[in-house]
């Protein structure tokens, strides 16, 4: 999907406008962030829920599951009597609808990882002395103490210490007062990930959030929207591929 023309600052604008917060183009605010002596400063408690009110939006428009989230791709270089890796700063989780494209991917050699059967518990269990496993791993986990991936046998010199992988994954996407080249840290000028239609649709939704959270008003249906969403990171689930049944031909 294109990413949109419209910048971040100019959707807050436009919520902002239509719950009478700001009035015409003079009163557009130019910065997220409330400082001595701008104009944002009379408008500072608004902003900031403006603010996490788009971003939520952002999320809740990922979290249908109709388009995949925006996507980057982790490198990791062999080193010598190494097997476990840390993840990117943005690392959401990995990028990919069925088991068989979610692997790290050979850049040095034609082989691919693929998630450890059983998963991290069931390496350990197999793996009494981890150090027993060296060479070309073939199976990565996810380490549960520590977050970082781990292969399934370590780099030694003579086979694998210098391959390189690389991880297609989906990244972290929050706007905030900050202006960035990384994902999890954009400013006012990013524009949003997906198209000018989307942005437009969503703009009366931002709006009508936005009121109820200034009013401080309970939807009970949005806080079990949101605790369901915030489990189904924590597990890191993909989204569902189609909704109903599936016809056949």
């Amino acid at each position: 999907m294109p990413r949109s023309t419209v910048h971040f600052i100019d959707a807050l604008n436009s919520v902002l406008k239509r719950n009478g917060i700001i009035q015409g183009a003079t009163g557009d605010i130019t910065t997220l962030t409330a400082t001595a002596g701008s104009s944002n400063t009379a408008h500072a408690r608004e902003i900031s829920t403006a603010i996490d009110v788009l971003n939520e939006g952002i999320h809740h428009v990922y979290d249908l599951g109709l388009f995949p989230m925006e996507t980057s791709t982790a490198t990791i270089v062999g080193v010598s009597g190494t097997r476990e890796y840390s993840k990117p700063s943005d690392y959401v989780r990995m990028a990919g609808t069925r088991p068989a494209t979610r692997v790290f991917r050979g850049a040095t050699n034609n082989f691919t990882l693929s998630e450890y059967p059983g998963g991290y518990e069931q390496m350990l269990v197999d793996q009494l002395t981890a150090t027993d496993y060296t060479g070309t791993p073939r199976y990565f986990a996810e380490n549960t103490t520590s977050g970082d991936w781990r292969f399934d046998t370590e780099n030694d010199d003579t086979q694998t210490a210098t391959s390189t992988w690389r991880l297609l994954y989906e990244k972290s996407l929050r706007y905030t007062t900050t202006s960035s080249t990384t994902s999890t840290a954009t400013g006012a000028a990013d524009n949003f990930p997906f198209s000018d239609e989307v942005v437009d649709a969503m703009v009366p939704v931002w709006a009508e959030f936005h009121q109820q959270a200034m009013k401080k008003e309970v939807d009970p249906g949005k806080f079990k929207n949101a605790v369901a969403r915030a489990v189904r990171k924590l597990r890191q689930d993909q989204p569902m591929e189609r909704y109903g049944k599936r016809r056949a031909r």
